[in-house]
């Protein structure tokens, strides 16, 4: 049986991260619904950096849990700046107009 490859040379906090995280889900400590894929993550970053900001008031409170939330995410992300400018470019290609994307005159 072949499972996930675990060692990589160039990162071993990556390779350890990730064989620790495998472990916790196979052995039934964590469901695997409790944990956000990359790409979830990735999406929820951006979210966050849209709601703070966006015009709209928030309290100091909830600020302070999206600021933190972000960090945690740019933390547990490790090649999050490459993810959300490959979401970004994406969405911009949904809105170029030779890629059958809305037109407004």
């Amino acid at each position: 049986m072949t499972g996930p490859r675990y060692y990589d040379p160039g990162d071993r906090a990556k390779s350890y991260d990730a064989a620790k995280r495998d472990f916790t889900v196979r052995s039934g400590r964590l469901p695997k619904n409790a944990l956000f894929q990359p790409e979830q993550l990735t999406e929820i970053y951006r979210s966050i950096h849209e709601t703070l900001e966006s015009p709209y008031p928030l309290t100091n409170e909830r600020r302070k849990l999206l600021e933190d939330a972000a960090r945690q995410i740019e933390e547990g992300v490790p090649d999050l700046d490459e993810r959300v400018e490959r979401s970004n470019q994406k969405e911009l290609d949904l809105g170029a107009p030779d890629e059958g994307g809305m037109q407004f005159q």
